[in-house]
């Protein structure tokens, strides 16, 4: 692997200054980046293919080079969560503060029973947890991470469009390769594992094999489900294991205390209060009315018998 990293270097830097132009923060981007980790990872990604050494080379250097426009066209490094609310606060994806065995990183992916609404945003969301979690794991040899995903409220009304979807398998297949060492899903209806059967033709097939589908199963005993990955003290109690965490948008991004809510939300609150209180209130006012009727009722008739 060491003698591939340094024919790949040659070959990039031999593209690099032939008829391959990075901008500046092509270039910051480029040394930033594309370390030794990177390369081998890349390298990997290709394995499966049935080429000669030279033609992956080849490849895997356009490859990297392709990553590093891209990083740099899309800002990865300048993505702010509080300008993705809309996209953040339904918690169909944050970073849970469990790890895996080896270090991994663990993304959550849920589905809300809301319908939401899936753009761009959706898109820069998704990169934006896939680089914290590989913050997360700076420090560390991990290299890769896991994602959980629970969608027991995927269905026609709230799915993820394909073209979003499709969007987003090749952001991770192109621009994160090797960085997925597994993906779980549980609780997948019917109608989802349609859905999946149209796409899954479209992912490569290292990444396929990676995609885990879960039988439904109690939650008693859904831990014995990722046991080989995760210990249970660092797995979240919806997933089966003794880990007390929920997303929270105020706390996570924003950094607010239960006291810091914004006042619009206060507000909302405060109306939603005053409706439920104002139900209690034409309750009791309607049983206090029936009770009253019944007594002068009873008088009237008392008083004439």
């Amino acid at each position: 692997m060491d003698e591939k990293v340094k024919l790949l270097k040659n070959k990039m830097f031999s593209k690099l200054e032939g008829g391959t132009k990075l901008s500046k923060d092509e270039h910051l981007i480029f040394q930033e980046w594309a370390d030794d980790n990177c390369l081998k990872r890349n390298i990997q990604s290709n394995a499966f293919r049935k080429i000669d050494d030279n033609t992956l080379i080849d490849l895997t250097a356009d490859q990297i080079i392709e990553t590093v426009k891209w990083r740099s066209e899309f800002k990865v490094k300048e993505i702010n969560p509080v300008d993705l609310e809309t996209a953040m606060r339904p918690a169909e994806a944050y970073l849970s503060p469990g790890k895996g065995k080896k270090g991994q990183a663990i993304i959550i992916n849920t589905k809300s029973k809301e319908k939401q609404q899936y753009d761009s945003s959706y898109i820069r969301s998704a990169v934006y947890w896939m680089e914290k979690a590989i913050d997360e794991m700076k420090d560390s040899d991990q290299q890769q991470w896991i994602v959980l995903a629970d969608i027991k409220n995927w269905g026609p009304m709230n799915r993820v469009p394909i073209s979003i979807a499709m969007e987003l398998i090749k952001v991770l297949q192109l621009h994160y390769r090797e960085r997925l060492q597994r993906v779980y899903v549980l609780n997948s209806p019917l109608v989802f594992r349609v859905f999946w059967k149209l796409v899954s033709k479209l992912v490569e097939p290292d990444t396929r094999e990676k995609i885990k589908f879960l039988p439904n199963t109690n939650p008693d005993s859904l831990w014995e489900q990722f046991k080989d990955d995760i210990d249970r003290e660092q797995l979240q109690i919806q997933f089966g294991g003794d880990l007390e965490y929920t997303f929270n948008f105020d706390r996570d991004i924003l950094g607010l205390r239960p006291s810091d809510i914004p006042n619009g939300e206060k507000r909302n609150k405060r109306a939603n209060k005053w409706k439920i209180d104002s139900v209690h209130v034409y309750v009791h006012l309607i049983i206090g009315a029936v009770i009253i009727g019944n007594l002068l009722f009873v008088l009237v008739v008392s008083y004439y018998t």
